[in-house]
């Protein structure tokens, strides 16, 4: 784990000494909109998943209440005969 890191600080550290300090500055800038971004895009993502797992979760409670009408309506009378039609 410190290796990686360490390898990390160097790869950071080659990158800051041959580039100007406004060019540093605005890498960083960019880096930081790109993982503002990602974040946003990640967390749209996972809401339009979540949205669609819901829903999907829907239909098949509804599914099974529709078999559950389909399997008990031979217990109940139709409502056009108990209103009189």
């Amino acid at each position: 784990m410190s290796d990686s890191i360490s390898i990390n600080v160097r790869q950071v550290l080659d990158k800051n000494v041959f580039a100007s300090p406004s060019a540093v500055v605005e890498s960083e800038k960019f880096d930081s909109l790109c993982d503002q971004l990602q974040v946003k895009e990640n967390t749209l993502l996972l809401a339009e998943n979540a949205k669609n797992e819901i829903h999907q979760q829907r239909l098949d409670n509804l599914k099974k209440e529709l078999d559950y009408l389909k399997e008990t309506d031979w217990k109940y009378k139709p409502a056009d005969t108990l209103i009189g039609l």
